[in-house]
């Protein structure tokens, strides 16, 4: 009796570690990114795929980093052709990879982008003075020492917030946090969020808690003040509403007492 046996290989459609211009700071930022804007645990794996994808394919093809524009996303994304393994997972992932890498300045050139998603880029960001910079500096090393945020985080959530402490007056290179109050972090809050989708509008707030919870522990501010900011308004589905009497009327109306099934829907 023989027996014939054949191993199959199954290789992932997308590289299972990174390589490329994308490994390492870029990869950690794009992690702290998608967790900052709150996809969902099914997707980042999928997005993070993707990315390694593009990073292999740069590196395939000589590409750098400071080399990226939109010209090679497209030729990344053309060599998932319709029928070829991955197309699927690139079609529906790149948008995402995309818009991490526009709002954190990776793509050149994308300023019309830039100022639709106004995400945290240090590109389109003015410079901030030495006063918010040291404040910031201090703001990240509790983040991570206190908090174990990991540094692409507090990177991400520097450049949601940054300009709030920039904007506080300075007296003698020491920044006035008394002037820091409810409404003005509202204001900034709503500011800043204008036309963000609402997962940047919750990192936003994310980030402004992480600000106020450090600045009260640091004695910045006497007061807590997260309990009064303002929230990101829920995207996830909600319970469903109950019928109006008008809509129940007209349900028990369509039902044909006439018949079995009628006088069964009814009651």
């Amino acid at each position: 009796m023989f027996v014939c046996s054949e191993v199959v290989v199954v290789l992932p459609v997308m590289p299972v570690v990174a390589r490329g211009p994308l490994e390492g700071v870029v990869m950690e930022q794009l992690a702290a990114w998608l967790a900052a804007e709150r996809y969902s645990r099914t997707m980042v794996p999928q997005v993070l795929g993707v990315a390694r994808g593009l990073s292999a394919w740069m590196d395939d093809h000589d590409v750098s980093l400071a080399a990226l524009s939109l010209d090679v996303l497209e030729a990344f994304q053309a060599k998932y052709a319709p029928g070829v393994p991955g197309h699927v997972i690139v079609k529906v992932r790149s948008p995402a990879v995309r818009r991490f890498l526009v709002e954190c300045g990776y793509l050149p050139g994308e300023e019309l982008v830039r100022k639709r998603v106004r995400g945290p880029s240090a590109r389109e960001a003015p410079p901030l003075g030495s006063a918010a910079v040291g404040e910031l500096d201090a703001w990240g090393r509790w983040q991570r020492e206190a908090r174990g945020i990991s540094q692409a985080c507090i990177h991400h959530r520097r450049g949601w917030v940054g300009a709030l402490v920039d904007s506080l007056p300075v007296a003698d290179e020491v920044i006035n946090w008394s002037a820091c109050d409810v409404t003005v972090v509202n204001a900034f809050i709503v500011d800043r969020a204008e036309g963000l989708a609402s997962a940047s509008r919750a990192a936003i707030v994310d980030a402004m808690r992480s600000l106020l919870r450090w600045a009260l522990a640091t004695g910045r501010i006497e007061r807590d003040l997260t309990g009064g900011i303002l929230r990101a308004r829920a995207t996830r589905a909600m319970l469903p509403r109950g019928l109006s009497p008008g809509q129940v009327e007209g349900l028990l109306s369509a039902c044909d007492l006439d018949t079995i099934v009628g006088l069964r829907d009814r009651r």
